[in-house]
């Protein structure tokens, strides 16, 4: 059975791109030997189901140089502006000066079993060895790839085979100014764990939030759409599944406008199927996205989405009327608007729910398998 290594950046912390790469890796493990090089140190239970066929090999770097966003966000907020610039400082040593070390490290793990990496954060990306054929799994749109960050990350680590978009759109933008990648670029989408399912049932109006809470995400217009929602005396519930840095200015933000009966804040679970379909609606409110796992998946549960213009991909899986409803706006009223006229319509919403759910057939979990083993061939 032929080697892949897997290289993600945690376990412990719900991330779109690590949920899709042990995903992938499961889906995949019969028919290659899969090994997951996990760059942060474990420090909590593990959030994703891995299978037992899955090897696992951690590379032991301190969580708060991985996640440094959210700390960086953390440590403003208490003033520790000390604690701040030694973060920065040992971050930089890690993932620069220090990356030759992991470089070390992951080639003497892939000498003993010589296989194919592929690496689907940042930091796996930067830590790749040079004499190993590698994937880039890029989990980020078209903005971002031409970022100061990760250009700069580009020119510092060696060259991939092949880099794999996670959409056509996504794929198409970049090769308009990156034409030297065009036989090194390919789209595929994100695999979705769950079959899909034809579930027409109501929950009360449930609107479900799913993702970290950081800035990125932008769970505080979620809370601003909660509030005109509220203000408009319609019943309703909000939940929001994740954690992260913005956790305390949400709290505040629940405690100082009166909203504690109207949301609820669950950590991270591996029973996200459950959540999504004793919820009614989708809101995602990110500033960009790549192509977010939670949408495809809320389709094949037959859960329509409304959501913010996060970037190419978004008319791929959000078909305006359809599955659900883009808002070109970061303004909480247009976003409490058509939530407004869904919750008063529960036909409109149970067409959505059809519609989400005929949306989802699109795809399968073996047409990806089978683009997946054809890139990994003919690489290899």
């Amino acid at each position: 059975m032929e080697k892949i290594y897997w290289a993600i950046q945690n376990l412990d912390t719900l991330g779109g791109s690590e949920m899709v790469s042990v995903n992938l890796a499961n889906l995949l493990c019969d028919k290659y030997d899969i090994t997951l090089i996990v760059s942060t140190k474990e420090t909590g239970e593990r959030l994703y189901l891995v299978s037992d066929k899955v090897k696992v090999f951690n590379l032991g770097i301190n969580p708060k140089v991985t996640r440094l966003n959210n700390y960086v966000k953390k440590y403003k907020e208490a003033h520790r502006y000390l604690s701040l610039l030694f973060l920065v400082i040992k971050s930089t040593v890690v993932m620069f000066f220090g990356r030759w070390h992991y470089r070390k490290k992951i080639a003497s793990l892939i000498n003993k079993e010589p296989g194919l990496l592929i690496c689907s954060s940042g930091e796996s990306y930067l830590f790749a060895p040079k004499k190993v054929k590698k994937i880039y799994h890029y989990h980020f749109n078209s903005r971002l790839f031409f970022s100061f960050g990760d250009r700069f990350i580009l020119a510092h680590s060696h060259k991939p085979n092949m880099f794999v978009f996670l959409s056509k759109t996504t794929k198409d933008i970049i090769l308009t100014k990156r034409n030297d990648l065009k036989d090194k670029a390919v789209f595929i989408n994100n695999p979705v764990r769950f079959e899909s399912t034809l579930d027409l049932s109501f929950h009360d109006n449930t609107i479900i939030v799913i993702g970290r809470l950081i800035k990125q995400k932008n769970p505080m217009l979620a809370l601003e759409v909660a509030k005109e929602l509220k203000e408009r005396k319609l019943d309703f519930k909000m939940k929001f599944i994740g954690s992260g840095a913005l956790r305390e200015m949400m709290d505040k933000y629940i405690n100082d406008n009166d909203l504690s009966s109207y949301i609820e804040i669950k950590n991270e679970t591996p029973k996200i199927k459950e959540e999504i379909l004793s919820s009614d609606i989708l809101l995602i409110t990110s500033i960009y996205e790549g192509y977010p796992l939670c949408r495809s998946e809320a389709n094949a549960l037959s859960r329509p989405a409304i959501s913010s213009n996060w970037g190419d991909t978004v008319y791929e899986v959000v078909n305006d009327g359809i599955n659900g409803f883009v808002i070109d706006s970061f303004d909480p009223k247009p976003y409490a608007d058509k939530l407004e006229e869904i919750i008063k319509d529960k036909n409109l919403l149970k067409e959505l729910k059809k519609g989400s759910y005929q949306f989802s057939l699109n795809s399968s979990s073996d047409a990806l398998k089978k683009q997946w083993c054809e890139l990994i061939e003919s690489v290899k």
